[in-house]
Formats: C-alpha cells, sequence, structure tokens
C-alpha cells in the first residue's frame, strides 16, 4: 500500500503539470501563433503528429494498442517513457490546436504508462519485491485520471468495473484519494473547470 500512496503523489504532481500544460497550450496557440490564420492550427498539430507518427506510431491514435500493449508488459522498458513522452506532447498540441480529441482516453494511457514506468523502476529497484507493473498500470490509470479531474469515486468504479479485480479495489481507492488531494493542493479545481 505505500507504494501506491507513492504512485498517487507521483500522478498527483505530473497530473498538475499536464493540466497547466494545457492551458499554456492553447494560451500558445491564441497568443504567441496569433499571426498565423486559426484554420492552419489543426494543420500544424496534424503535421507534428505524423513526424512522430512515422517512428513511434505508439504515442498517436486513441491509445487502444498502447494501453494493451502496456498492461501486457509488451514493451521493453526504455520505451515506456519515450511513448509517455511523445503521447504528452502530442496532446498538448492537439489540445492547444483547437482540434482536440478530448483529454480523456490520453489521460488513461498516460496514467497507464505513468503507473507502468513506476513499477518497472521499482522492480529495477528492488528485485526481491517481484511487482506485477502492469497492476501499476492499472492503478495509475485512475490515479492520473483523478489528478486531473477531480473525480476519484469515478475513476474507482471505472477502473474496477475495467478489471473485475477486487485485489485492486485497495490500492486503487489510496492511490486515488491521495492523486486527489495533491493535486488539489498544488492547484484548485480540475481541469473540466
Amino acid at each position: 500500500i505505500p507504494l501506491y500512496i507513492i504512485l498517487g503523489i507521483v500522478c498527483g504532481v505530473i497530473g498538475i503539470s499536464f493540466q497547466k500544460s494545457i492551458l499554456k497550450s492553447l494560451n500558445f496557440y491564441q497568443q504567441k501563433l496569433s499571426f498565423i490564420p486559426a484554420w492552419t492550427h489543426g494543420g500544424i498539430a496534424g503535421f507534428l503528429t505524423g513526424i512522430v507518427a512515422l517512428w513511434l506510431p505508439e504515442a498517436i491514435g486513441e491509445g487502444h494498442a498502447t494501453l494493451e500493449g502496456t498492461l501486457a508488459q509488451a514493451y521493453i522498458w526504455w520505451m515506456i517513457p519515450l511513448i509517455f513522452l511523445f503521447k504528452y506532447i502530442l496532446t498538448l498540441v492537439a489540445c492547444g490546436s483547437g482540434v482536440p480529441g478530448g483529454i480523456f482516453a490520453p489521460s488513461l494511457i498516460l496514467g497507464a504508462l505513468l503507473g507502468a514506468m513506476f513499477g518497472n523502476s521499482l522492480n529495477s529497484l528492488f528485485p526481491f519485491l517481484d511487482l506485477n507493473p502492469s497492476t501499476f498500470a492499472f492503478v495509475g490509470m485512475g490515479a492520473f485520471f483523478t489528478a486531473i479531474s477531480r473525480a476519484p469515486i469515478t475513476s474507482i468504479v471505472m477502473l474496477f468495473e475495467l478489471t473485475g479485480n477486487y485485489d485492486l479495489v485497495l490500492p486503487l481507492m489510496f492511490s486515488c484519494i491521495i492523486a486527489n488531494v495533491t493535486s488539489e493542493k498544488l492547484h484548485v479545481g480540475g481541469i473540466y473547470e
């Protein structure tokens, strides 16, 4: 449980960073790129996404395949931070451009990647614990979404319904509540406000 509490804190801090970055991205397009016609902003986002898609297709799209790969531990450990970084950046680029596909699915994918990174790091540091990074990925999904939305009960119920695993309920509850408290202490209000 203490490890899931730490994951909740990590998700809370990075979730606030994500929330603030989305707002900065919107301001960047509106203020810094105001000399470019607004109708081209979507083209800029599409162009950058296309470049990334050429060599890292896991970072684009709705992310179902990426999520499945993360949960199945199909990626080499160094791929997960790379996918996280580019998914994070491309979500900001798309949201700022005015043609986002939403932030719900990307937040779940980012949370799963963050949880998997956390679980893999713990396994590297403490191999005798023999932890399952997939469990941390599931919990990370809920905690990260909680951090940006401030909806811990929704996250807990949603993730429980996805897994049907009663063993995840307690870690999920701790991580989501801690992510909620951490993010609320750092910045009042969720992204949907």
